[in-house]
């Protein structure tokens, strides 16, 4: 609308559609001049399909050893070529969900192909892409659809970043590199070395965001400088602390990390 608020600092934490839409806005003529967010329209999007299943009994508690978060790539099914998903023990994530029961969530990415499916069509997929890629949890024990006692889809258009070859370049650091009190939260934005990803990575970079606006503010004495000295004392304090870094790397994909390093740098020298 008209509105217009004046503000210290400011946290973008929105998706890469809609921080796209902003820089193209009439409106926002200053932002689409800057060349940090004319790199941001070479960004794209995918499309993105969650499943969460309520299951009428405890499957977790006795069920083999598991994460809570699983990510799995794609062509696990026919139907999932090129759709990866990452799967989510939500009773081991959140508290104070029901107890003798099971939610499960599978969220399908690259997912424009299933945009079109009903409600029940994504269940069973849900279902036998869990049976495939875990058998030993959702296929051996139970049969999976006999358990489930209610469910929800959500679908999203151009919800979550592409993250394709070529694309790093064109992330936001944190703190904007053109306009000093403002800063990126999301998927989208370079996290600065963390190793997170997807919603792990749009959590980060909100911790990391929060941060940057408060040595934002003290940068800029807003405030006055009695205001300044008290949100150095937060920051000092660790009243804000640093996001907590992944778990590390599995033996088999740090060899291949390993490998990758070292034959690219064999292949391209002092440009690796």
């Amino acid at each position: 609308g008209d509105e217009t608020i004046r503000c210290d600092a400011l946290i973008n934490a929105v998706s890469i559609s809609a921080v796209q839409a902003m820089v193209r806005s009439p409106g926002n003529k200053g932002l689409a001049a800057k060349p940090e967010f004319q790199r941001l329209l070479r960004l794209k999007a995918v499309a993105i399909v969650a499943v969460r299943l309520w299951l009428d009994r405890d499957i977790g508690s006795g069920a083999p050893e598991h994460t809570p978060s699983n990510v799995c790539g794609g062509g696990i099914l026919e139907e999932l070529k090129d759709i990866g998903f990452t799967f989510y023990w939500v009773n081991e994530l959140q508290d104070g969900l029901k107890k003798g029961g099971t939610v499960l969530e599978v969220d399908f990415y690259n997912a424009a192909p299933l945009l079109g499916l009903s409600d029940q069509q994504m269940v069973d997929l849900a279902v036998r892409a869990l049976e495939t890629v875990e058998p030993a949890c959702f296929a051996g024990r139970i049969r999976l659809a006999d358990a489930v006692d209610d469910s929800a889809v959500v679908r999203v258009p151009n919800a979550v970043s592409h993250f394709a070859p070529g694309s790093f370049g064109n992330l936001p650091r944190i703190r904007s590199s053109a306009l000093a009190n403002w800063c990126h939260a999301g998927d989208w934005v370079d996290r600065g070395g963390h190793r997170s990803w997807s919603q792990e990575k749009a959590l980060v970079t909100g911790y990391q965001a929060a941060r940057a606006a408060a040595e934002a503010l003290v940068d800029a004495r807003a405030g006055g400088e009695a205001a300044s000295n008290r949100i150095r004392r937060l920051l000092d304090a660790g009243t804000m602390p640093e996001p907590l870094d992944v778990q590390p790397d599995e033996p088999h994909v740090a060899a291949g990390r390993a490998l990758v390093r070292a034959a690219r740098e064999r292949i391209l020298g002092d440009r690796a």
